[in-house]
Order: C-alpha cells, then structure tokens, then sequence
C-alpha cells in the first residue's frame, strides 16, 4: 500500500477522498475545475484505487481505455478497498 500512497499527489488524494461516496465526474469537474482531473482518474483507475459506474451508480463496468475517454463524463466514482486503505490507512 505505501508505494501507491507515495505515489499519489496531494491532488490524486484530494479527488480521492470526494469518491469516498459515489461521486458523478460532474459533481467532481464542478469541485476541481481543473484540467488535471481527467488524467487523475485515469491514475486511480489503473492503480485500482476507484472503480466506475454507468449508466446508474449501481451498475459498476469494467475501465477500457477507449471507451474511457468518449464517456468519462457520464461515469459515476466510488473508491475501493483499496483506494480507502490508502486514505486512511
């Protein structure tokens, strides 16, 4: 777990904590407003960290890359086992 947690930015655990709850990118992008939040996710993502959901906050779907990037703003994220661990140890 430390060497994720080193890993992250104090950005990375900012975004982090919001999706302690499911949290919608627009809810997110409203609190951010920062380009950065895209690639951010993408981080949490392939680190496992957060998990996403489409089309309801109910229906977790798999991260592919492709489909990633066209729909991104419609997903809804919530952290994981793993994302919380390195919150809050």
């Amino acid at each position: 777990m430390e060497k994720q947690k080193s890993k992250l930015t104090s950005f990375d655990i900012d975004v982090l904590d919001e999706l302690v709850f499911t949290n919608s990118y627009r809810m997110l992008n409203k609190k951010f407003k920062d380009e950065k939040l895209y690639f951010c996710l993408v981080k949490l993502l392939n680190n496992k960290l957060i998990t996403i959901y489409f089309p309801t906050p109910d229906d977790e779907i798999e991260f592919e890359v492709e489909k990633f990037d066209a729909n991104f703003r419609e997903y809804y994220y919530l952290a994981t086992k793993i994302g919380l661990k390195s919150l809050f140890g």
